[in-house]
């Protein structure tokens, strides 16, 4: 069994949560920038897939400024 419970965010929790513009988030998700899927005909995102793709960015974000 599933040891994370299965959350699934809204583009304007996404929005909220990096600060960034919801237009920003759906075109992001669109292009395969950032971790989601269409529900209908509305985008949802996992608060898990979500987390980790934060944490990749950081560690990056890290690398890059190590060089």
């Amino acid at each position: 069994m599933n040891a994370h419970p299965i959350i699934l965010l809204k583009v304007k929790q996404v929005a909220e949560i990096l600060q960034w513009n919801p237009f920003t988030i759906m075109k992001k998700a669109e292009k395969g920038e950032l971790p989601g899927f269409k529900l209908g005909r509305e985008w949802r995102f996992r608060q898990q897939d979500l987390l980790d793709w934060i944490e990749t960015q950081r560690r990056n974000g890290q690398r890059r400024k190590k060089r």
